[in-house]
């Protein structure tokens, strides 16, 4: 589980990067005029869906904080491990039984 939430933080922001540098790639290439269709309506759309796009997954980022659960389940997952520690001796002595 750690490590999932650690890769989809990863993931996501990799994301963000790449749509990132897309948009500042295809607004280079407009102010320079670079490439045959570079002005068409068609990019235009490209960069807006781009950017409503980058903006949603900052969002989900920022709200999901993955890192902070990730943290938190492997706190809870070493106490589990102590508790299980401290118990073990009492199991082959019947003890709870």
């Amino acid at each position: 589980m750690l490590c999932r939430l650690k890769l989809h933080a990863a993931l996501s922001t990799y994301t963000v990067v790449f749509l990132s540098l897309v948009l500042i790639f295809i607004s280079l290439m407009q102010t320079y005029g670079l490439g045959v269709n570079i002005q068409s309506k068609g990019v235009g759309l490209l960069q807006v869906f781009s950017s409503v796009a980058v903006l949603v997954c900052s969002l989900l980022m920022d709200k999901n904080d993955y890192s902070s659960q990730s943290e938190k389940m492997y706190s809870c997952a070493s106490k589990l491990g102590e508790l299980k520690q401290k118990s073990h001796p009492h199991v082959h002595a019947e003890e709870f039984l």
